[in-house]
């Protein structure tokens, strides 16, 4: 945004008001008894060399605040859901607050990479935050970065198009999956038959623990063999094909459903009494999701489908975060070797 400023030169009264304009620096002097036309003559010349960025005769938000709550109304009428517009405040907030930001004018590169370093803890001499995950510190950067995306659009300007951030790179997490023989000791495990089909649907339809909780009778669909189900993240609402072996089991579950709910809220006690008798300690509700994407990719179901299934907008995500197929394929491998032949060739 080009923005006329104001200067004072020594031995001289009065003040300069300065601007670029063609290429060219030009200036305009308001004496001492003229001072109070100093600012409205800036602001009638700020409109002037930015006429792109008036809409519906208002100039555009200076303050940052504003700048902040014009971004969140716009992330509120995009359908963006509750929490997430409560992290958004809360990271611009923070940012604001760490660099002492009035002004948008004041958001400069130097800035935004000091606070990323305060937030991962790196920043001397100032008071140290509560340590991030890097997951965390990454949805910090994120929430700043569209925000700062947003405001560069050439439809506002608020900030210099050279300003960007980049996310802290995470270390690679070990996939946690089940195998077939490790579900069917879950399965078995299980008591009593509402938990059997809890387990069956996470590892058969995918669902995460929030989308398990959110089904509903309504929801049902035997003819189509499909359950309608409401995204968590997205607030999106699908019909999810359901497993041909589990319709029995279900019918029989909703038979006994005095409610439209089908399920009772979660028991992390009673979850880790199953996991405790299965002997698998150390995974999660979310592992069964994880090992539905394996078992697809395994069983040769090509990754597009099974991104699809997934409803994963990026297939990288499905390769990095969920199909840790690439694991028994290599142990596969391995055992090719001849390593026998070897063995009986030494002396060991």
């Amino acid at each position: 945004m080009n923005k006329p400023f104001k200067v004072r030169r020594k031995g001289i009264p009065g003040v300069y008001v300065e601007w670029y304009e063609d290429k060219r620096r030009r200036s305009k002097y308001f004496s001492p008894k003229h001072r109070e036309f100093v600012e409205p003559f800036m602001k009638i010349k700020l409109q002037a060399l930015n006429p792109d960025c008036i809409e519906r005769g208002r100039f555009i938000p200076d303050l940052y605040t504003d700048a902040v709550e014009e971004y969140i109304k716009a992330r509120q009428v995009a359908g963006n859901k509750q929490a997430s517009i409560t992290d958004i405040r809360k990271t611009l907030k923070s940012f604001g607050e760490f660099s002492g930001i009035e002004a948008t004018t004041q958001v400069t590169q130097g800035k935004v990479d000091d606070f990323i370093l305060h937030r991962r803890g790196l920043t001397k001499g100032k008071k140290t935050p509560k340590t991030l995950s890097l997951n965390t510190l990454n949805k910090y950067i994120r929430n700043l970065g569209s925000w700062i995306r947003w405001a560069q659009n050439k439809r506002r300007r608020y900030l210099s198009p050279d300003i960007e951030v980049r996310q802290v790179r995470a270390p690679q997490k070990t996939i946690r999956t089940l195998s077939n023989d490790e579900i069917c000791r879950l399965v078995k495990a299980a008591r009593p038959l509402v938990w059997k089909l809890r387990i069956l649907l996470m590892a058969g339809m995918n669902l995460r623990r929030g989308e398990l909780e959110a089904l509903s009778k309504a929801g049902w669909s035997p003819d189509r063999r499909t359950w309608a189900i409401v995204e968590p993240k997205t607030g999106k609402s699908e019909n999810r094909p359901v497993p041909t072996a589990l319709v029995p089991l279900i019918i029989k579950h909703l038979k006994k459903c005095n409610t439209d709910s089908v399920f009772s809220p979660w028991s992390r006690s009673a979850w880790e009494k199953i996991i405790a008798k299965a002997k698998l300690l150390d995974i999660t509700p979310h592992d069964l999701r994880r090992s539905y994407a394996t078992l697809q990719a395994e069983a040769g179901t090509p990754l597009h489908t099974v991104q699809r299934l997934m409803h994963h907008s990026k297939i990288e995500t499905t390769m990095k975060s969920y199909v840790a197929a690439g694991d028994r394929e290599a142990i596969e491998a391995v055992d090719k070797l001849k390593i026998d032949e070897w063995l009986s060739g030494s002396s060991l």
